[in-house]
């Protein structure tokens, strides 16, 4: 059975309960003028009405969002409670001013019977079986408007123990029990209902629900890729909670990490609060260090800088900022005036952005970028050569798919080179440029020498 169902079962019990115990009492009531039992029969006729209410509101309230309603029709289990909330105090009202009339000497009879009794004892029984159905159903639901009827319910198990307890004075020729007794069902109707209206009215006005951001930052907390929440909003609409959250986490995040962290979030918290919406706002962090800083500027060049590599930062010795070296490929067919405008420009925003650098200085490449070309066989004396060469390091275990490529940029050779286990990446790269400077020293022509090293076990 889907929640709708079981939340409408529940409302349409608590009707059928209400209508029962308010004609039983208020049949025995006006037979014994028992004006205990006459305010029990209108607490039991106004928690009808209130189930009626209910059961209304449960059905509009789970109507999913509309373009008029964007977060859906909760809040009117909020409004149907401080509406059950109003006419128990009303009931209140006029019990409180009947019981004073009596006990100020109006005369009233009133007969205890085996009846009301009965009736009496009838109601307690039905009061807590339907108090405990709908309060299980608030609970698995989150219905605040369920809860308000599972607390009329709830209320009146007191207040029938009362009303028998007056019927037991007058049995025992202590009339003035019956007025007493009203009066301590009044208070115990007014107490539940100013709670029950304080709390609607609170979530009314969006209150925090209590616990809910703990259990919030408890999740965030087990996240590594958060570096800080900056904030947590939570609101709740009838079963449903929305929560948005502004977090801080590095600023080279990409748009792909970003989506998955987001959807990690939300399960999570989900698993947490079922059915929540969930909203977050990424920040890049203000806890960076320098070289975050500058590659998260890098790796986002202005229009017209197509690649930048060879990033390098020196502490300036001469004041307490840092001197930044990087090599920038634009287009070959900007004249230099243009190129120079684009790199001056993007080096005076690497300065305004990140404080620590005082000053930038920029090698300028040309790219041409994707080019057509083609792979060329090489004379396998020539391959002897160059591999002797390389091979006279003793840290070189081999060299294999060396390859020379044409373009309109000219001839390049391409190579993998293995080198022995013991060697560190410092080494290798080292290495890699000592292979580089042999090659040239062979083929001088080459535009460019692309040299993959890699471990011994990889050849």
């Amino acid at each position: 059975m889907k929640e709708e169902q079981k939340k409408k079962q529940a409302a349409v019990i608590s009707v059928v309960a209400g209508l029962t115990l308010s004609t039983l009492k208020f049949f025995v009531g006006f037979t014994t003028g028992s004006l205990g039992i006459i305010s029990e029969a209108l607490h039991s006729l106004l928690d009808l009405g209130a189930s009626v209410i209910t059961f209304f509101s449960v059905r509009l309230s789970i109507k999913p969002p509309d373009s008029n309603h964007n977060y859906g029709h909760g809040k009117i289990e909020n409004l149907s409670a401080i509406a059950q909330g109003l006419l128990l105090l009303g009931t209140c009202i006029w019990i409180v001013i009947e019981a004073i009339e009596r006990l100020s000497g109006k005369d009233v009879n009133v007969e205890a019977t085996i009846s009301a009794f009965v009736v009496m004892a009838i109601s307690v029984v039905v009061d807590a079986f339907t108090s405990f159905l709908l309060y299980r159903a608030a609970r698995k639901y989150s219905s605040q408007a369920l809860e308000g009827d599972a607390l009329h319910y709830f209320s009146d198990i007191f207040s029938s123990i009362v009303v028998l307890i007056g019927l037991g004075g007058v049995k025992l020729g202590i009339s003035s029990l019956d007025s007493i007794s009203a009066l301590c069902v009044s208070v115990i109707i007014a107490v539940a209902s100013f709670r029950l209206m304080y709390r609607s009215v609170q979530e009314l006005l969006d209150i925090a629900p209590k616990g809910v951001r703990e259990k919030i930052m408890v999740i965030m907390e087990k996240i590594p890729q958060i570096r800080k929440v900056e904030r947590i909003r939570v609101r709740r609409s009838g079963p449903r909670f929305f929560v948005d959250m502004v977090i801080s986490t590095k600023r080279l995040m990409s748009i792909d990490e970003s989506n998955e962290l987001a959807d990690r979030i939300e399960r999570e918290i989900q698993d947490v609060l079922p059915e929540s919406d969930v909203m977050v706002h990424f920040h890049p962090s203000k806890e960076e260090g320098l070289q975050e800083k500058i590659f998260a500027l890098i790796n986002n060049p202005p229009e017209g800088i197509q690649d930048i590599h060879d990033v390098k930062i020196f502490k300036d010795e001469g004041s307490s900022g840092n001197f930044l070296s990087i090599h920038a490929k634009l287009n070959p067919n900007l004249s230099l005036e243009e190129g120079h405008s684009i790199v001056s420009e993007f080096e005076r925003s690497i300065c305004r952005e990140v404080k620590e650098i005082n000053s930038v200085v920029t090698h300028i490449e040309t790219s041409y970028g994707s080019n057509s070309g083609k792979r060329v066989e090489m004379d396998d004396e020539i391959v002897r050569v160059i591999r002797d060469a390389i091979l006279k390091d003793e840290r070189i275990d081999g060299i294999h798919d060396v390859y020379l490529h044409s373009s309109k940029e000219g001839s390049f050779l391409s190579c993998h080179v293995s080198v022995k286990n013991s060697v560190n990446l410092e080494e290798a790269h080292k290495l890699s440029t000592l292979v580089e400077e042999k090659i040239r020293n062979i083929l001088p022509d080459l535009h460019d020498i692309v040299i993959h090293t890699e471990p011994k076990e990889s050849g």
